[in-house]
């Protein structure tokens, strides 16, 4: 709607001065695309020219623009504008009939999965083939938390007092852990599933699919498992135990998309978001699992996920607010540091938890990937691929021993199993593309 206001206002205002409705519609079509595709026209001559800042840039098109309107306004015959304006109404309705028959089979595919999707939200898995007393399980998945040698090369952090104290109560600790990818979906598809079984090339609708029913998935209900998801629920699909876990957002930096358009507009600099959906999903999620009167019984798996430290940054280091202003500063890195550390208290705090009330429990304590900062390309520049693919792995078995030094996501979910079941599953080699 406010584009659309935007563009009956330039329209207006064209015809007004041009008394012809064809250059009227001619101008107001170059200045609605300047309007709507700023930044990346931005980004284009910044490509170039890398001093010139968005106050240089605006008044360049700005002139520009000025001198095609007073071209086209004294100069361009009435007859031609029409012409022109016949072509690019062609062009236009060609293109949008073009995107939407290409996007058909996109459409399609995506409303078949997100059905499979919705007919899987909801179930808890309570019917189980069998009647089990199985220890609970929970595993837990911080985003974008980074392993202890990243954050000492990258952020001058030292977090081994966090990996201490993990040691301290009983959970073993990898330090050299590298998963597959730096891109989630691909990351806890194939953990979910135990095997290599997507790339970053495959489609995310695939993704979810596979892990809607997947091995894991199966696995588990087979043995007799009840599984439940708080959270976002991304890891299995099924819809969270907690009250709030939906968000308008569709990225996974917390923006939707009134502020995607938004952002590559010619008002970026001045439009705010606040992400704020998403920190009351983190509150209530974390309070839900701290609360583990939610979970009474036995033979229950627990996956838990959440986009934290990722951005959003919505935290300080001591749990405070801080300013919308900078939910994706990856620049300045004390946001993400300071979001670093207020995820660290949140963990320590829930396993703890979990051991006092459940000593006998599996707690799977993992981050799916270090800080990539990919909202922020020369940041995510600063970062060496290897490193980001370090994440932090922990797991407390029955305050037992168990070797997961050096394993990946998918070998260390294999050797929980394995060892706690009596399996043979063969741990898996990352594939290579």
């Amino acid at each position: 709607i406010v584009f659309i206001a935007t563009g009956f206002v330039f329209f207006v205002l064209f015809l007004l001065i041009t008394k012809n409705i064809f250059k009227a519609a001619i101008i107001a079509n170059m200045f609605m695309l300047v309007f709507m595709n700023y930044a990346l026209l931005e980004r284009v001559v910044q490509a170039i020219f890398l001093t010139l800042s968005y106050w240089h840039v605006l008044p360049i098109f700005l002139f520009i623009l000025a001198h095609l309107a007073w071209f086209i306004t004294k100069k361009v015959s009435k007859n031609l504008a029409e012409t022109v304006s016949l072509v690019i109404c062609i062009v236009f309705s060609s293109l949008i009939l073009f995107n939407g028959i290409i996007s058909v089979p996109t459409i399609i595919n995506k409303i078949s999965n997100e059905k499979q999707v919705k007919e899987q939200m909801g179930k808890t898995a309570h019917i189980v083939d069998k009647d089990t007393d199985l220890p609970n399980i929970y595993y837990l998945i911080f985003d974008e938390y980074s392993s202890i040698d990243f954050m000492k090369k990258y952020y001058d952090y030292d977090n081994s007092a966090f990996t201490d104290y993990l040691e301290s109560i009983g959970f073993n600790v990898s330090y050299t852990s590298h998963n597959e990818s730096i891109l989630s979906s691909t990351i806890m598809t194939n953990i979910v599933n135990l095997d290599y079984v997507v790339t970053d090339k495959t489609e995310e609708n695939e993704k979810t699919a596979l892990r809607v029913n997947s091995v894991l998935y199966q696995m588990l209900l087979k043995l007799g498992y009840k599984i439940q998801e708080v959270g976002d629920g991304s890891i299995f699909q099924i819809e969270p135990m907690q009250d709030k876990f939906q968000t308008q957002a569709k990225t996974s930096s917390g923006d939707n998309l009134s502020d995607i358009l938004y952002r590559n507009t010619i008002i970026q600099p001045f439009y705010v978001t606040t992400a704020q959906g998403y920190a009351e999903v983190v509150m209530d999620s974390i309070e839900y699992m701290t609360n583990l009167d939610n979970f009474t019984g036995n033979s229950e798996f627990i996956a838990f996920h959440l986009n934290l430290p990722h951005c959003p940054f919505s935290f300080d280091e001591n749990g405070n607010r801080i300013s919308s202003l900078h939910y994706i500063d990856w620049a300045d890195r004390n946001f993400y540091l300071g979001q670093y550390k207020y995820t660290t208290k949140l963990m320590q705090d829930m396993v703890k938890s979990i051991i006092e009330k459940n000593p006998n429990a599996i707690i799977i304590l993992q981050s799916d990937h270090s800080a990539r900062a990919m909202e922020d390309p020369k940041v995510h520049k600063t970062f060496n691929y290897d490193d980001i693919t370090n994440f932090f792995n922990a797991v407390y078995y029955h305050n037992d021993r168990i070797d997961i030094e050096g394993l990946s996501g998918i070998n260390t979910m294999i050797t929980v199993l394995n060892s706690e079941f009596n399996l043979n599953i063969p741990l898996k080699e990352i594939a290579k593309e």
